[in-house]
């Protein structure tokens, strides 16, 4: 019997700052202030809303899309530490927090139980130039190395340090995201990145009979010919809208969402019409019915930029002469969030899903049921793939053409 493989690979974060002293020797206790606190209603809510506003913000309507609200939530909470007033405030509020020690808490507890499941690994690292212009503060370094798990390595930020934080991406992303920069601006002294993998066989594994060949109609009534996988699934979502299913994995600590809207509803019409709750919701009333379930096998890249869309959602003072990143070094020079990119990779086959994503935060000086029931993805749908703990999700996407 074939083995279906889930492969995600995201995400890959770096913070470039203007310059930093050498380091001391990693701290191996976490910090007294921090002690964890458990997924409740309050941040699972607030991710969910996070996650959401992002995705609706990120679609197309004529691209599929693949993106990673988790992995952008990580290196942002990363990056909050070491940020002071209004532009600290503006972070964490993205995820309805009060403050970043409340954040780090969360997050340490959060990811401490998705890992629990070696399915999903997190990995982190500091990259730190050796000329001395910036001095990183030991809090920082601290919060960074031992909440976060993040390996500290001084540089010469060179064509070698070129090699070796692509060599890190590689070896952290399984080969999945072979490289993640081409060179190193001159004003870049420090890198931030985290990367998660995760792989997992599907609960029930597709066979060589459960293939076969049908029709994707696009929203311009294109008709593509593509290859659907079939299976019985017992969790059946259903609203007013839409209807979808829940295909597990191995276990059943992670699962794959697909909502499928309306003949008469635009998939993107149906994502604007989202919030946290309402997908939660969702999510939370399948039915436990028979679903006759075809998926078809896809595979999709994107790319895009993250900055605006923060701003929109109200982080706006990082990225500006007012932003305060004091907590994280001293410079005669203001620091502030230059850009912010994410690319991602998903495939979906017969085998299971592979993807991949990268987000680079660049950071410079100013001076520089009842019955069975069918769903067939035939038309644009939304998936995610979610921790089944929380139902908050790892990645989000949506397909709106197979023939890409």
């Amino acid at each position: 019997m074939k083995k279906a493989l889930m492969s995600i690979m995201s995400v890959l974060m770096i913070i470039c700052l203007p310059a930093c002293e050498e380091m001391p020797g990693r701290f191996v206790e976490i910090p007294d202030s921090v002690t964890g606190k458990t997924s409740d209603e309050r941040f699972i809510s607030g991710t969910m809303d996070y996650s959401v506003s992002l995705f609706q913000k990120v679609i197309s309507d004529n691209e599929n899309i693949i993106m990673s609200p988790l992995s952008l939530q990580i290196a942002l909470a990363m990056t909050a530490n070491g940020a002071a007033g209004a532009t600290r405030d503006e972070m964490t509020s993205l995820f309805a927090v009060g403050d970043v020690e409340e954040l780090n808490d969360y997050m340490l507890n959060y990811v401490k139980v998705l890992t629990a499941d070696d399915k999903l690994a997190v990995a982190n690292s500091l990259w730190i130039k050796n000329n001395g212009a910036i001095k990183i503060k030991d809090e920082f370094r601290q919060m960074v190395e031992t909440v976060y798990q993040a390996e500290v390595y001084k540089a010469a930020f060179d064509d070698k340090t070129v090699k070796d934080i692509n060599t890190w991406v590689y070896k952290n992303t399984k080969g999945m995201i072979p490289k993640i920069i081409d060179s190193l601006d001159e004003s870049t002294v420090s890198c931030l990145i985290n990367a998660l993998a995760f792989e997992a066989e599907w609960m029930e594994v597709y066979t060589t009979g459960d293939i076969y060949t049908g029709v994707f109609r696009t929203n311009d009534d294109r008709e593509e010919k593509v290859e659907f996988m079939m299976s019985e699934e017992y969790l059946y979502l259903e609203e007013e809208d839409a209807v979808g299913f829940i295909k597990p994995y191995q276990d059943e600590n992670f699962a794959f969402v697909a909502l499928l809207p309306n003949e008469d509803i635009l998939l993107s019409d149906y994502i604007a019409g989202l919030d946290g709750t309402k997908l939660l919701g969702i999510i939370e009333n399948a039915q436990n019915v028979s679903v006759d379930c075809h998926l078809p096998k896809f595979s999709i890249s994107s790319s895009f930029t993250l900055s605006d869309i923060l701003k929109s959602m109200g982080m706006i003072t990082a990225f500006s002469e007012e932003a305060d990143f004091t907590n994280m070094a001293e410079s005669a020079d203001k620091i502030l969030i230059d850009e912010v990119i994410q690319k991602a990779f998903i495939e979906v086959d017969e085998l299971g899903t592979k993807a991949g994503a990268v987000t680079i935060v660049s950071i410079k000086t100013t001076s520089i049921g009842l019955g069975t029931y069918s769903v067939c993805l035939d038309r644009p749908f939304m998936y995610l793939l979610i921790d089944t703990k929380t139902d908050l999700p790892v990645f989000m996407g949506t397909v709106l053409t197979i023939e890409e």
